[in-house]
């Protein structure tokens, strides 16, 4: 089964198509009837709403994904912070590893 937001894009080509088609042998009167028929039913309302908590639902998720990448980046940051410390600390044991060697 297809989700909703590609369902969306299909349900306005057809209703677009059929507005289309039907515009050839109603008059303005029939084609006023119509639209006002479709706009009580709540077709195009339930759409608008839908579309809207989608973008909500969107806005959210992006919020998600930000925090996410700084979290990681933090994370990346920390551990090349550890990285490097403890080369330095690798690095000041190793002069005297070897001066322990030699005598």
């Amino acid at each position: 089964m297809k989700s909703i937001p590609q369902l969306l894009p299909i349900l306005l080509c057809a209703l677009l198509l059929a507005s289309a088609e039907s515009a050839h042998s109603e008059t303005t009167e029939e084609r006023l009837n119509r639209v006002e028929r479709t706009l009580s039913g709540g077709a195009l309302m339930k759409l608008l709403q839908l579309v809207e908590n989608l973008q909500r639902e969107l806005r959210e998720l992006r919020g998600q994904v930000e925090m996410q990448a700084h979290t990681l980046s933090q994370i990346k940051q920390t551990q090349k912070d550890s990285h490097l410390d403890l080369d330095k600390r690798l690095q000041e044991i190793e002069p005297k590893s070897k001066k322990k060697k030699k005598t």
